[in-house]
């Protein structure tokens, strides 16, 4: 039998055989850990270019992305975000793509070493001011460095990877004042003016306006919901080209989902929004005018690339959405139409692409549209004008109905912009279609003109 003096040296001799062996086993991977490559700085950059988010890395040494190539794969970083004073809800942020910084390889193109990298995230992101955010390299090791969100707003759609569409958009409130920032069309902007003047040889001046202000009540504003009271108008002193439509209300954006929080991150759809508006809709003198109340939702689609990746890669996007109207009629010249119900069902998409960025912090060369498909549930009632002979032979002009019936009424613009600056730019359009009240024919007009456009922080 063997006493516990006897035992002591044994256990310490096997002890000390275990300590060298696992030192031996994992001596290859410490002295590979030390040469792992490890963050020295990580910075969250959201406006160059405007919706395009990304965290510029920079790494403790050089590497060659060549010999190492996980060090541009996706799959080597993690992302993930602590909402302010919600540890609990922690989640991954998806990751797009990674590539090394344009600005590192300017210089000169054939050099092989490189130490910073841009880590771009998917759109839209859910972060307001003072989020955690924490970005890991773990193809070798499990390293990484923390930094706090700034205040941002990252387009969902219109708005996504350089989407529009941009699409609903995730805001963060803003500490007051009026300041701007760049909108990638109308869609998207708060404040949108297209306009156009031309005149030929021996005709009068022809003009058209495009016109829509919305304005965000801070006071109601959070990162997902905000409720702006809005104008929108298009018409024109062209017959031919006259959609002869205003709308005044009031509409309430909500961010209903988005994917890699509230779905898979790989879906094809960014996010899901829930438009609801209650609004007066007429012509521009407010002859026919009718009360009505919208609800559609919208489905922002992941961007089409159409050229390699480069910081400035040409992408289109679209958001789709479907929706409903309903009201009556308020007023209109003709009795048949007063105090008249409707109901509408409406489809349609928004589209943006960006053809051409260049080094500016804004889009060169954008395009911009939507298209719209309305199917009237029962027959809408306006009216158009009649002359009639009256005493002693006199013609007076009166207003009859106009019955507009239940078939389908669409509606497509597009804009192809040059944008001088994140604000100003010309365009030059096209218009096809209806728009109620009036429902007066655009036959294919095209347009060129100023469109000055802005987002409100």
């Amino acid at each position: 039998m063997i006493g516990p003096k006897a035992l002591a040296p044994a256990a310490r001799r096997l002890i000390i055989t275990l300590a060298a062996g696992t030192l031996m086993l994992f001596a290859p991977a410490t002295a590979r850990a030390q040469d792992d490559l490890r963050f020295r700085s990580a910075k969250l950059i959201t406006d160059r270019p405007p919706g395009v988010p990304y965290i510029a890395l920079g790494f403790s040494s050089r590497f060659d992305p060549v010999a190492d190539p996980r060090v541009l794969q996706s799959s080597s970083y993690r992302v993930t975000r602590i909402k302010k004073g919600e540890a609990v809800r922690d989640r991954f942020l998806s990751i797009e793509r990674v590539t090394l910084d344009p600005d590192e390889t300017e210089g000169d193109p054939d050099l092989r070493q490189f130490s910073t990298v841009r880590v771009y995230l998917t759109t839209p992101l859910d972060l307001v001011e003072d989020d955690s955010i924490t970005v890991f390299y773990v193809a070798d090791a499990f390293n990484g460095m923390e930094l706090k969100a700034p205040v941002i707003s990252t387009v969902m759609p219109s708005t996504t990877t350089g989407s529009s569409g941009t699409p609903p958009a995730t805001r963060a409130q803003d500490a007051g004042g009026v300041n701007f920032k760049a909108a990638k069309g109308r869609e998207d902007a708060h404040l949108y003016f297209a306009g156009e003047i031309n005149r030929a040889s021996g005709t009068p001046f022809s003009g058209s306006v495009d016109l829509k202000i919305e304005l965000p009540l801070s006071a109601l504003r959070t990162p997902r919901h905000e409720v702006l009271p809005f104008l929108d108008l298009k018409a024109s002193n062209d017959p031919e080209a006259d959609p002869d439509t205003i709308k005044v209300g009031v509409e309430s954006k909500l961010i209903v989902a988005q994917a890699g929080l509230e779905y898979s991150a790989g879906s094809p759809v960014l996010g899901i929004a829930w438009y609801n508006s209650g609004k007066v809709e007429g012509d521009r003198d407010f002859n026919n005018t009718n009360l009505v109340f919208s609800s559609k939702f919208l489905f922002p689609l992941r961007p089409v690339f159409i050229t390699p990746a480069t910081r400035d890669r040409a992408f289109i996007a679209f958001t789709p959405f479907v929706g409903l109207e309903a009201g009556k009629n308020l007023a209109s010249p003709v009795g048949v139409a007063k105090g008249r119900g409707l109901a509408r069902i409406l489809v349609g998409s928004n589209v943006f692409a960006r053809l051409y960025q260049g080094k500016e912090s804004f889009a060169r060369l954008t395009l911009d549209g939507v298209y719209e498909r309305r199917w009237p549930l029962r027959a809408e009632v306006g009216f158009r004008d009649a002359t009639v002979e009256v005493e002693n032979g006199k013609d007076e002009t009166i207003q009859v109905p106009a019955f507009f019936g239940s078939g389908p009424r669409q509606w497509a613009e597009a804009k192809l912009n040059y944008n001088f600056n994140e604000f100003f730019g010309v365009f030059t359009g096209y218009q096809y279609g209806e728009l109620p009240p009036a429902y007066k024919l655009v036959d294919h007009s095209f347009r060129f003109g100023l469109v000055v456009k802005a987002k409100l922080k």
